[in-house]
């Protein structure tokens, strides 16, 4: 996908590497180079690569597992019956 994608330079480097183990990831490394200086271009650019690598996981019948919580509260409308 990144090498032919219309905004990533094909002649500088490119890397793709599984880069290591988060508290709740897998982290990949990448490391390119796009067709642009511009900050809001590169963005947008970014933003389509990350789109596109969700896509291909998804289309691999996977999915990302998202970081979660469960926040438990006390019930404290009853109110304590007087003997």
């Amino acid at each position: 996908m990144l090498r032919n994608h219309p905004n990533i330079s094909k002649k500088d480097t490119l890397i793709v590497n599984f880069e290591s183990f988060g508290d709740s990831s897998l982290n990949i490394f990448i490391y390119t180079f796009t067709s642009t200086a511009n900050w809001n271009r590169y963005l947008d650019i970014r933003e389509d690569i990350h789109l596109n690598i969700m896509k291909i996981v998804e289309d691999n019948k996977s999915s990302f597992a998202f970081p979660s919580q469960s926040i438990y509260i006390e019930d404290t409308t009853s109110t304590p019956s007087i003997d």
